[in-house]
């Protein structure tokens, strides 16, 4: 615990500034690569990347050899999932009990789609695949983009996914003159 306060008490080093002066084998260079990976994770959909893919940044940000060592010598800002073969680096402040806490509008499409790439699959081994579905109220997925709220919807026909985008506007005029 006392190492936590004297590394905490060290002078911060932007991420965005060139380290090249900082010597590697030093706390304030750890405290820069904490900091370098807070805000790569921050930057991400999901708060969390594959360890590989965050040992492939090495070059690109300019780290040391060792540089993953910061994730277990930080476990209260990290946290290195070991779930299957793949090891994932997860950002422990964006997530409470397992759900992401300020969720990034294109995470809600990737579990929409998984949801419908799973009951594809359960469907396709019991048979059901030829019938085909359209988008219900379910299916839509509501977006802020540009300062326009949009809505996408997906629907699974024949074994292909159809995306379509479509005006707000557009989806509550067709909607009214239905119910009519």
């Amino acid at each position: 615990m006392e190492w936590l306060n004297e590394w905490q008490k060290l002078p911060y080093t932007s991420p965005y500034v060139d380290a090249s002066h900082l010597d590697p084998r030093t706390d304030v260079s750890e405290k820069r690569i904490v900091g370098v990976f807070h805000e790569l994770l921050h930057l991400t959909i999901l708060r969390r990347m594959e360890r590989k893919n965050v040992s492939n940044m090495r070059g690109p940000l300019a780290m040391p050899q060792k540089f993953t060592k910061a994730f277990e010598r930080h476990p209260g800002i990290f946290y290195i999932s070991k779930k299957g073969d793949t090891q994932t680096v997860v950002l422990r402040e964006a997530y409470d009990r397992g759900e992401l806490i300020e969720k990034h509008p294109l995470a809600d499409i990737r579990e929409k789609y998984a949801s419908m790439m799973k009951k594809g699959f359960l469907d396709r081994s019991r048979g059901l695949y030829k019938e085909e579905r359209s988008a219900s109220e379910d299916d839509l997925v509501k977006i802020h983009f540009g300062g326009k709220e949009m809505c996408m919807s997906l629907s699974l026909k024949q074994r292909q996914i159809v995306i379509c985008f479509q005006n707000m506007n557009r989806m509550k005029l067709a909607k009214s003159s239905s119910t009519q």
